[in-house]
């Protein structure tokens, strides 16, 4: 019998002892026993007496046999029969002690089996073939019983049942077997080698039926305690793929915009007028009309006054030009010569009233001018009829309402302005841009009129230079000048009725407010009366067609900001591509806010955060909750947490984390909701598109502030160009600058502002200018007289300090020691203005076509006479340009004379032109 194992009774079989072989005597003759007692048998007769195994006298071998030794050495005659079966028994014997060591040695291998210690056991059996104990087939035939007795008694089989399922919605999904094995490497290594041929570990194959079942055993004992995922996590595909566009309409509406030509660009009534004006209020296009009713009932009275000036003007000149009258109508002039000049008094005079010599002779010959009834020539003072006639039919009352509404513009601007950026403590001056802002020229301007309002002016002149605003005390103050000026505006209609003349030129009569007819001689007449130098000049402000409409003349708000509305949308219109392409936003998703949206949009948007808000709460406290308690086969907020990748329910309080997962669960299924809509991951990309297109425009507007819009002067925007320019730190910029206007690499700042000035400026507004800083240059006071009667005189002009030319700088440079009047009056007396702004010009070096070589220094210094003869001599250089003056408008912007009539550009393109050489 073999060793083996029977799994029905489970109970081993041992190998067998081999029995030992009994010897029996025979009972026909006596002998002795084994211990020496007669007993029938023993020798036969014929056989001789021997000597058992125990030295008793037997019979033995036979007289024919030879003697033997038995098992003990003992001579015996041959081998017993007796002795046969002993010497068997001896190797029986020793065959059962060897299978006694086997049954013994395989007894304690099964009594010391306890299971989990299969190997181990396998290979105590193993080794009793090495040690010699047995032979491999015995050995391979005791492995199999054993098998079969581990896996029949030990194995503890697992129990599917208890399996651990990873987290799910209704724990419906088990562990993904490729997934789980490609996670835990160590395992998979056990397995396979647990399932080696021959070299099986049954504590593995024996456990578990199926490859499954050991994953799913593992998963459970180790996997989900250690955080391993038993099946690969799924996307929030809907949340990743979460993408707001504008749509084709909305990006239609830029694009078009930015194709408009100049003509539908400022076409009335058009859609996009319609959209302009949405955005500046509904009352733009009618208070544009008044504005254009003001603009053109000035201008006719503007040019009516002027023309009945220039008349009597040229009246006079044809009287003065007829023999005889010049000596009467030079009256005056000859009496106060040779008054002052027989008394010699006019010098005194003079020094005495800090006057010049031609001041006094001027007084003297207004005062014979009204004691003898002669005028020497026509003059007209057009500030008093600005300030009165003008004013007072336009702005009925005026003047009651002037301070009162002055004071509202400087409180109007305090509250606009950061308190600290309107005085300038360090130079006790207000800011530049607080005295724009609050509608006066000059700091000392501002300070006066405010001196001038008494306690109240006063009290407000501290606050705003103390830095400090209270703002509480402005707004209230600001109710009260406004009520008082809507108290004022009670006592009788000041209304004007204006007739407007618009493209279609048909005629509309309109009603002008009192108050809007006050802001326009404010902000629209004030400015460029005060400015103009010439009735010439202040008219050409006003006489702009709708296409020639610019900032340096006149336009209005809505013009300005269709052309600007344009120019948003050209620098918007490439980022239509992407740019407002928007993916999922965690902060809109929980807080999401659109003031631009639709009300029922915003009562979304309410419910959203709320929803949003709440179900985070519970997540973060109570994961195991259902997401929707009226359906939980949808799972809770652990289980779903996991299988979107989110292991550990305590990663759900992280905001982004949460918002993405319910976003993928809730927030894009309209029927979990409770709103029958999807939530928004972010802001409707259209709004933004919208902002980003409409923001600027707004700001464009109320920065403007009114409908009259901005008006800048020549130096005002060479004063803006040259502002972020610094010669020493942006030398490209700057030499940009000088290439563009042709000036030399030492220019100063002063002759690049004149040179953008005067690229601007031209026309009449440059020719009084020019005409007024020969006269100033020669001490002369510029008069109406000098100048024409268009020429408006102001004391500014009287005595002014004006740059020398540069031929009476060579020469008083050279020890010349007289005033420039003196030096041209003595030495050039007959050089007309024309031929002085000729030489100055030449001796500057602005004019190649003229050789000046002979003005060296060192020719002044040994012949100056030589070389003011030789500048004597210079004649005018011929033009190789036409002298043509455009006469309808004094701006000739970068246009060739056969361009005069050409339409003027957009502001912002005409602006363009010269700030692009800056961002090349």
């Amino acid at each position: 019998m073999r060793i083996a194992y029977d799994p029905t009774t489970k109970t081993w079989s041992k190998l067998s002892l081999k029995p030992l072989k009994e010897y029996v005597k025979p009972v026909s003759e006596e002998g002795y026993d084994a211990f020496g007692n007669p007993v029938r048998g023993g020798a036969t007769e014929d056989q001789e007496p021997v000597q058992d195994a125990f030295g008793r006298v037997t019979r033995g071998a036979t007289e024919d046999q030879e003697p033997v030794q038995d098992a003990f050495g003992r001579v015996t005659r041959g081998e017993t029969e007796e002795a046969r079966i002993n010497r068997e028994n001896v190797a029986i014997q020793a065959e059962n002690d060897k299978i006694k060591q086997i049954n013994d040695a395989v007894t304690v291998i099964i009594k010391n089996t306890t299971g989990a210690d299969y190997i181990e056991k396998r290979n105590a059996i193993r080794k009793l073939e090495n040690d010699n104990i047995i032979d491999k087939e015995t050995r391979e035939d005791i492995e199999r019983n054993f098998n079969t007795f581990y896996t029949t008694e030990k194995v503890s089989f697992w129990d599917p049942d208890a399996r651990a399922k990873p987290p799910s919605p209704g724990d419906k999904k088990e562990i993904d077997l490729e997934f789980y094995k490609s996670q835990v490497p160590e395992a998979v290594k056990a397995w396979e080698e647990a399932n080696k041929k021959g070299e099986e570990n049954l504590d593995l194959t024996g456990r578990y039926l199926t490859e499954q079942e050991y994953y799913q055993w593992h998963y459970t004992q180790h996997g989900k305690p250690s955080g391993i995922r038993g099946y690969a996590k799924e996307d929030t595909t809907i949340t990743n793929n979460y993408l707001e566009k504008p749509t084709d309409a909305e990006k239609q509406q830029i694009t078009d915009i930015a194709a408009l030509t100049e003509e539908e660009k400022q076409k009335e009534g058009s859609d996009y007028e319609k959209f302009i004006t949405r955005i500046l209020g509904p009352k733009e296009i009618e208070d544009t009309k008044k504005y254009g009713a003001l603009t053109q009932s000035v201008l006719k009275d503007t040019i009516a006054e002027l023309n009945k000036n220039k008349l009597k003007e040229s009246q006079f000149d044809l009287y003065r030009n007829l023999e005889g009258f010049s000596e009467i109508l030079d009256l005056n002039k000859t009496l106060a010569n040779s008054i002052l000049g027989d008394s010699e008094v006019g010098g005194y005079l003079a020094r005495a009233n800090n006057k010049s010599e031609e001041d006094i002779t001027k007084d003297l010959e207004t005062q014979l001018g009204r004691m003898t009834g002669i005028q020497s020539n026509v003059g007209y003072n057009w500030q008093k009829w600005f300030d009165g006639k003008l004013t007072e039919k336009y702005g009925i009352d005026y003047k009651q309402f002037e301070s009162t509404e002055n004071t509202l513009d400087v409180v109007n601007a305090a509250l606009k302005t950061d308190a600290t950026k309107i005085y300038d403590s360090k130079n006790k001056k207000f800011t530049d841009a607080f005295i724009q802002k609050a509608g006066f020229k000059s700091d000392s301007e501002l300070t006066q009129f405010l001196k001038k309002q008494g306690d109240s002016g006063s009290e407000l002149l501290t606050s705003l230079q103390s830095g400090v605003i209270d703002t509480t005390k402005f707004e209230k103050d600001r109710e009260l000048l406004e009520n008082k000026i809507a108290e004022l505006d009670k006592t009788k209609n000041r209304d004007l009725k204006l007739t407007y003349t618009g493209e279609n030129k048909i005629p509309e009569e309109l009603t002008v407010e009192a108050s809007f007819a006050r802001q326009f001689i404010d902000d629209y007449l004030k400015p460029r009366f005060d400015y103009s130098k010439s009735m010439d000049e202040f008219k050409d402000y006003m006489a702009v067609s709708k296409e020639d409409k610019n900032p340096f003349q006149t336009t209005d708000r809505l013009t300005t900001i269709k052309d600007y509305g344009q120019s948003v949308a050209k620098s918007i219109q490439p980022d239509l591509v992407d740019k407002f392409d928007y993916k999922f936003d965690t902060e809109f998703y929980f807080n999401p806010e659109d003031k631009n949206a639709p009300l029922i949009k915003q009562e979304t948007y309410t419910k959203q955060k709320e929803k949003v808000a709440a179900d985070w709460e519970t997540a973060k406290t109570n994961p195991d909750a259902y997401i929707n308690p009226n359906n939980p086969s949808l799972g809770t907020w652990a289980q779903n947490a996991y299988l979107y990748g989110i292991n550990k329910p305590e990663d759900l309080k992280n905001k982004e984390t949460f918002a993405k997962l319910h976003y993928q669960l809730i927030g894009s299924q309209a029927n979990q909701t409770g709103l029958s809509t999807a939530f928004d991951g972010a802001i409707d990309p259209g709004t933004l598109l919208k902002l980003k297109f409409e923001s600027p425009i707004y700001t464009k507007a109320q920065k403007i502030g009114t409908v009259f819009d901005e008006f800048i002067t020549p130096e005002g925007f060479a004063d803006t160009i040259l502002k972020g320019i610094d010669p020493l730190k942006d030398n490209t910029n700057w030499k940009k600058l000088i290439d563009q206007y042709d000036l030399k690499e030492t220019a100063s700042l002063d002759e690049v502002k004149k040179a953008i000035t005067n690229s601007i400026t031209l026309g009449s507004a440059e020719e009084i200018r020019e005409n007024i800083k020969t006269l100033q240059e020669l001490e002369k006071t510029p008069t109406q007289a000098e100048l024409g009667v268009s020429y408006i005189e102001r004391a500014e002009d009287k005595g002014a300090e004006q740059e020398k030319t540069e031929l009476y700088n060579v020469f008083k440079n050279s020890g010349y020691q007289g005033t420039e009047k003196e030096f041209y009056t003595d030495y050039m007396p007959d050089t007309s203005r024309e031929d002085l702004k000729l030489l100055s010009s030449a001796t500057k070096g602005k004019n190649p076509e003229l050789d000046l070589s002979f003005m060296e220094a060192k020719n002044l210094r040994e012949d100056p006479m030589g070389v003011l003869s030789q500048v004597s001599e210079l004649s005018s250089p011929k033009s190789t340009t036409s002298t043509k003056i455009k006469t309808d408008s004094y701006f000739k912007i970068g246009l060739d004379d056969d361009d005069e009539e050409k339409i003027l550009p957009s502001p912002e393109s005409f602006l363009g032109d010269f700030t692009s050489i800056l961002k090349k």
